[in-house]
């Protein structure tokens, strides 16, 4: 005769089958209903997103959830014919945002864009997402993940190493712990892209460092901690006392005012944010310099990420160079810029594949996923 503790437990194995079960078939239903809505109705409008009808009118799906469903993906404007289709670039926002964005960011990218362009550059150098490991330091704030993502879709995921403003504050131990993460070839060779660099938002008004952010009302700022301490530079009191509870704007604070001139104005927040992005540079390669390894190749993609009107992102390519351990550094930079869309078209598809499969996303010219990623992972 069974135990009170084997019948419970009995009981709940049934019980877990059961929900299990039933999640199958909701999961099943869901596919089968999605596949018949996609070959009967266009994909709903971008700024539309929705359930349909046969979910939210329909009582039994709703028993069966546990929570409610979240919207489905909505089709990319990107495509096979055109995967630049679903970029945002300057030519769609306010003349009064462009102006400034040329102004202080000449030869800005879309965030997408850029990491793919990026990835085209280096990959004629050896570097793959197969064999390459992306450190990537920037700013802790979450509007910055856009670009981040791009990298991790890129080169299949990167290890963090950013703090505030992009900071590097991890030291040779944050950069010793990513270099022995990284993939080894068949000489035990490895290579590292270190993406660097702070941020800074520009709205459709052209004011630099204002920007909107999701479920927020009024403006919002980018980067709160460079301009709280160009607050304090204007102000003429700046406090550099060392924060237990407050390490990384110290440390922050510390590390750029050697590279300030004082005696004359206080810098403006673009000029600080170039200021952080080249000492960010500096202490990039003096801390590769006493943890890099003789087998090793890496590139630093260095820059400013700049965050515009409506959600959009972009990126200011400040250097791009590779060392490798027969040659010195080589400038990389104006090859970047002076590459066309059509260079990198097929690096373009192949992020919108590892795009399409991570986020569940669609073509827009055939509704469906494009195929496996297996060249490059393999």
């Amino acid at each position: 005769m069974l135990s009170n503790e084997a019948t419970l437990a009995a009981g709940l194995s049934v019980a877990l089958a059961l929900f299990l079960w039933q999640q199958r078939k909701l999961r099943l239903l869901i596919e089968e209903q999605a596949a018949k809505q996609l070959q009967q109705q266009p994909p709903a409008p971008a700024d539309e997103p929705h359930l349909p009808a046969w979910v939210t009118e329909n009582s039994e799906f709703k028993k069966l959830l546990p929570h409610p469903l979240p919207p489905p993906p909505l089709a990319s404007a990107a495509s096979f014919k055109n995967p630049f289709g679903g970029t945002k670039d300057e030519s769609s926002f306010s003349a009064a945002f462009t102006s400034k964005l040329h102004e202080l960011f000449p030869g800005a990218m879309n965030h997408e864009e850029a990491a793919v362009a990026i990835k085209h550059v280096l990959r004629k150098r050896g570097f793959t997402a197969k064999d390459s490991i992306a450190l990537v330091a920037q700013c802790r704030d979450e509007i910055t993940k856009p670009f981040t993502t791009a990298i991790d879709t890129t080169w299949l995921g990167s290890f963090n190493i950013g703090a505030l403003a992009g900071s590097v504050i991890c030291g040779t131990t944050g950069f010793n712990a990513a270099l022995h993460h990284a993939p080894q070839d068949a000489q035990q060779r490895e290579r590292y892209v270190i993406f660097c660099g702070p941020h800074i938002a520009i709205d459709e008004n052209g004011i630099v460092g204002n920007v909107r952010r999701r479920g927020r009302a009024g403006v919002s700022t980018a980067c709160g901690a460079l301009l709280a301490f160009a607050g304090e530079l204007a102000a003429g009191h700046i406090d550099v006392n060392d924060k237990p509870l407050d390490v990384e704007y110290s440390y922050l604070k510390k590390r750029l005012l050697p590279n300030l001139q004082f005696g004359h104005r206080a810098p403006t927040l673009a000029e600080l944010t170039r200021t952080c992005h080249d000492a960010t540079v500096r202490d990039v390669q003096d801390i590769l310099k006493g943890v890099g390894k003789e087998k090793s190749v890496h590139a630093i993609a260095s820059g400013v990420l700049i965050h515009g009107p409506d959600d959009s992102h972009f990126f200011w390519p400040g250097g791009l160079q590779v060392n490798t351990e027969a040659t010195a550094s080589e400038d990389l930079l104006d090859e970047l810029k002076g590459l066309r869309r059509s260079d990198y078209h097929a690096e373009m598809l192949w992020y919108l594949t590892a795009k399409s499969q991570s986020a569940n996303l669609l073509c827009a010219e055939c509704a469906q996923c494009s195929g496996p990623l297996e060249a490059e992972k393999s």
